[in-house]
């Protein structure tokens, strides 16, 4: 039996539909040579397969945000995929991708939404500039390249930013560009939205210099002509390592003089923020999500703007918390009973910080298995009903498949909420299965 490919074009207006390329289960899209695919303002859903020869092209245009998703993960098999969006338009990622050419910036944003691009072996980046490039300050997804790096001189793998020198030999060596801003121990300080994990097969005495590029958007408050190279093995412990030079003009500070790699970002020595954050959370009270938060060091706040959204994409103001410069801890009670959550700062001079996203999920009618708050800091909740009496047993793995936690829980008939401690994690995709009587759930978690 042919499988059928279906190619939802629907434009008409009022519809209130996204065209979506639908590749089902066991379907196959085929290009040969130079072919090009332009998805104009349409979703990609991959759940059979999607081939490019070598010198095809896919080109995601149009207005608005489109997505790439589907049961395949990830999507590869792509020579050249190209962002040319209108405006500030954004590529989403609702699964991991693995370009085998290059990926190419012409106008728009990709939005890695938590998910990891892995560059082939012949693939890069190109054409990156201030409207037009990668990012993820909120999910912790990345973008990763691995190249055998044997006497680097100014070599810049992928081109993701990161260029290296050294005389000796690193091996293969991974490079992961991130664009969370780092936190200390505390949850103080802040950097660039750029940080860089170096990991050499080979990483001491290596004498190396590291040039580190930013984008002017990247700042994130920061003076940049006090930029400094820090370092970190543990992602939370940073040494500022200084730079030995540094250009705002060519945007990139440069340290010679590095005996091995690890986490790199750039920052300033003092980085307060107008405000820390030391809270934000959700909790379910009868049916309505209670919002919660603590700050610290308040200086030029003007008040806090609660945004819910249903996606975790497109976000809409629903509530307005004044400052109070005498208190530290404020509540608010939300009108709706399921969703996603985060907390506007909105300094006196209009500039806006945003924290941490939570979800919740405190209908009571919910049965199915939900899991809260995902990306998740500290504590992750996992609720569901049962019918009888069973053992759950929960493993969550790391995303190179190595378990990282393994336990069992009693269940009781009826709606069941178990909690379980991932503070001490690195940041990071996890993986989470929850099994019971012949049910079997996974669940993607992004530690921050």
């Amino acid at each position: 039996m042919n499988k059928i490919i279906h190619i939802l074009a629907l434009l008409l207006a009022g519809t209130g539909v996204h065209a979506q390329l639908f590749i089902e289960n066991g379907a196959t899209v085929y290009t040969t040579g130079a072919a090009v695919v332009t998805l104009q303002h349409t979703n990609l859903v991959n759940n059979g397969t999607y081939f490019q020869a070598t010198g095809g092209k896919t080109i995601f245009a149009g207005p608005g945000n489109d997505t790439i998703s589907g049961t395949v993960s990830p999507l590869s098999a792509l020579d050249t995929l190209e962002i040319a969006k209108q405006g500030n338009g954004r590529l989403v990622l609702l699964q991991d991708l693995k370009p085998e050419g290059a990926l190419k910036f012409t106008s728009g944003i990709l939005d890695l939404h938590g998910h990891i691009v892995n560059l082939g072996p012949n693939a890069a980046l190109t054409g990156e500039t201030e409207t037009s490039y990668a990012t993820d300050t909120l999910y912790g997804g990345y973008l990763a390249v691995t190249r055998s790096l044997n006497a680097p001189v100014g070599v810049n793998p992928g081109n993701l930013g990161a260029i290296i020198t050294s005389a000796q030999n690193l091996g293969a060596t991974t490079i992961r560009r991130g664009h969370m801003s780092q936190l200390n121990a505390h949850n103080a300080g802040s950097s660039i939205t750029r940080y860089y994990d170096i990991l050499p097969a080979n990483n001491t005495n290596l004498g190396a210099t590291l040039r580190i590029l930013y984008r002017d958007g990247e700042l994130n408050g920061l003076t940049e002509s006090q930029l400094e190279m820090w370092k970190s093995t543990d992602t939370v412990t940073w040494t500022n390592t200084g730079s030995s030079s540094k250009s705002a003009a060519a945007n990139y500070v440069e340290r010679n003089g590095i005996q091995d790699f690890s986490r790199w970002t750039l920052s300033v020595v003092n980085s307060p923020l107008p405000l820390q954050l030391t809270r934000f959370d959700a909790a379910c009270d009868n049916g309505r999500v209670n919002l919660a938060w603590t700050t610290a060091q308040e200086t030029k706040v003007s008040r806090f703007v609660i945004q819910y959204s249903t996606d975790a994409l497109t976000w809409q103001d629903c509530a307005v918390v004044a400052f109070n410069a005498g208190t530290h801890g404020y509540t608010y009670t939300a009108k709706q009973d399921r969703g996603y959550y985060r907390l506007a700062v909105i300094d006196r001079d209009g500039s806006a910080r945003y924290s941490r996203v939570v979800y919740a999920a405190c209908d009571a009618v919910a049965t199915g298995p939900e899991l809260w708050p995902n990306p998740v800091a500290g504590r992750l909740f996992l609720a569901f009903t049962v019918t009888a009496a069973a053992e759950l047993q929960m493993k969550l793995f790391d995303a190179k498949g190595a378990l990282v936690y393994s336990g069992r829980q009693a269940l009781q008939p009826g709606r069941n909420q178990l909690g379980l401690e991932t503070q001490q994690l690195p940041a990071g995709i996890y993986w989470l299965t929850a099994a019971w009587e012949g049910n079997r759930h996974t669940f993607k978690v992004v530690k921050q």
